[in-house]
């Protein structure tokens, strides 16, 4: 699917495909277009939000 819509992206750049999560280092090497592994990501952006926030 992702290969799919990366064909199919209007205009020259390529949309990029990040891979998040406790599996996505086990899925990388059966799944080519995953561009880089951040498994943390969802982990970082929750304590972003989370610190906003406490701040107010």
């Amino acid at each position: 699917m992702v290969r799919r819509i990366k064909a199919e992206w209007p205009g020259r750049e390529v949309p990029l495909v990040v891979a998040t999560g406790g599996l996505a280092e086990t899925l990388q090497p059966w799944c080519s277009e995953l561009d880089p592994i951040e498994p943390t990501l969802t982990l970082q952006g929750l304590r972003l939000a989370c610190d906003l926030l406490v701040r107010q």
